[in-house]
């Protein structure tokens, strides 16, 4: 019994090591996560205000204003809206 409790306390260490270096490697991979997503939505935002400008650019070619700029608020949204999941789509 005493040689059980022994080797258990002699052990001890070696897994209090192994939980530390999980920690680190979870945080670690927690922290690479967050970066990721940092640069995928700002790569969203990117290629969303380029397709908006496309979008202006194609209207204004017509010598209309463009469309989010005839409507409301609301139909401004939805323009927002189509030329992010356009962006979405395109950085899948």
């Amino acid at each position: 019994m005493l040689e059980l409790i022994d080797r258990t306390r002699l052990g001890l260490p070696d897994e209090l090591m192994q939980a530390r270096h999980l920690l680190e490697d979870q945080r670690r991979v927690v922290v690479e996560a967050e970066q990721e997503s940092e640069r995928i939505l700002s790569r969203a935002e990117t290629e969303a205000a380029r397709i908006v400008a496309e979008a202006e650019a194609r209207v204004a070619g017509d010598g209309r204003r463009p469309r989010h700029r005839r409507a409301g608020p609301g139909a401004r949204r939805t323009v927002l809206a189509e030329a992010e999941e356009r962006a979405a789509k395109d950085l899948q």
